[in-house]
């Protein structure tokens, strides 16, 4: 299944991409119970990534992130993996907006068994749009 989410930031592409290669700093805006285990490497950078604990029933979610391919300021793809298994691969880009700020696409492609198709849509929609907000309005506050 595939779901994306678009959104206009009034902030440089480079402010964006500080902003969206550091989870610490997006974490605090976002609902409680998510929390950043991990980082390795140099954020943003290919084969760089982080570990992220996410409230899910019945004992939550751990979920790998890693970067595989970078291009600083505008491009960036990510593999998230659960206990070594590939859930999704994230999409982002960046570019200039009409008004002078930063266009931010990310697309997402999730794997789930059937059974849970409809339960992961939901939540990757809801997760995806929740991430997005919260990157938006952080990278806004830092001018």
């Amino acid at each position: 299944m595939i779901f994306a989410r678009e959104a206009t930031v009034r902030a440089t592409r480079e402010r964006v991409w500080e902003i969206l290669v550091d989870p610490a700093r997006v974490i605090p805006v976002l609902p409680p119970g998510r929390s950043l285990v991990a980082t390795t490497g140099t954020a943003g950078a290919a084969g760089s990534g982080y570990v992220l604990e996410v409230p899910a029933w019945p004992r939550g979610l751990r979920l790998e992130h890693t970067v595989t391919q970078s291009e600083p300021g505008a491009a960036l793809r990510l593999e998230v993996r659960r206990a070594g298994r590939l859930l999704a691969v994230h999409e982002g880009t960046l570019s200039a907006s009409e008004d002078g700020g930063t266009r931010l696409v990310w697309l997402v492609k999730a794997e789930a068994p059937p059974v849970w198709g409809w339960l992961v849509a939901y939540r990757g929609r809801l997760e995806l749009g929740r991430w997005i907000a919260a990157v938006v309005q952080v990278a806004e506050q830092a001018g």
